[in-house]
């Protein structure tokens, strides 16, 4: 089995790659920093993972998503859709250009990703696409606008790629979080050791990637108790 991951030098992304080389997956890892991805790279295969590719890209571009696309070799079987970026404005103070960065790194990567392995999905009839959202998609962020809309926006792709698959064997999945404690969290005033934690996205994975072929685990929404009292 090979998995495709976004994101996945930090946080969520690293925590799922883990996961995935403990199972003996073969990895492609995509990020921006080819330092990191070269460390994380190595560790994977101590962790099992008999193949480990990786392609430092930056995804928020077109000339980088298709650059990315042009690389992959054989099936992908597992295309986890992680990357993402936070923005902390208010929707009065948030600009068209802000929400266009916005839409590129939370939205554009997950939509071309998703078109470029389903054909082949669709060919072997087998495949899994998981996506990581956002609480926000449903409950907007008031201080966090443009991310907000962008997670509601992808949200809703994820619901129609599903019903458009509903006959298919491909599974469509999607984990809805509160806020969890990683790397975009840097800098921002928060009660971060009170946030779910990359583990606690891990154990939902979990339960997406060994159900029975036949199920599909549509979304898994998950919340930190101790935030919310």
């Amino acid at each position: 089995m090979k998995a495709l991951i976004t994101g996945a030098s930090r946080g969520i992304g690293k925590a799922i790659a883990e996961c995935l080389a403990k199972e003996a997956y073969e990895l492609v890892l995509v990020a921006r920093s080819e330092e990191d991805l070269i460390t994380l790279a190595g560790e994977l295969v101590e962790k099992g993972s008999p193949y480990v590719e990786y392609v430092a890209v930056d995804l928020t571009t077109s000339q980088g998503r298709a650059d990315l696309i042009e690389s992959l070799e054989g099936d992908i079987d597992l295309l986890v859709n992680n990357i993402g970026l936070f923005h902390e404005a208010t929707a009065s103070q948030i600009s068209s250009g802000v929400v266009h960065e916005q839409m590129c790194a939370n939205v554009y990567p997950a939509i071309d990703l998703s078109h470029a392995v389903l054909d082949t999905m669709k060919a072997k009839s087998a495949g899994l696409i998981v996506f990581i959202g956002s609480i926000v998609s449903e409950t907007s962020l008031a201080n966090a606008a443009a991310y907000s809309l962008t997670k509601f926006l992808l949200s809703n792709y994820v619901e129609m790629i599903r019903e458009e698959l509903k006959s298919s064997p491909i599974r469509i999945s999607e984990i809805i979080p509160t806020a969890v404690n990683t790397s975009s969290w840097d800098g921002i005033e928060a009660p971060k050791e009170q946030f779910l934690q990359t583990t606690d996205i891990v154990e939902a994975f979990k339960s997406i990637i060994f159900a029975h072929p036949n199920v599909s685990v549509d979304r898994i929404q998950i919340s930190s108790k101790i935030l919310e009292k």
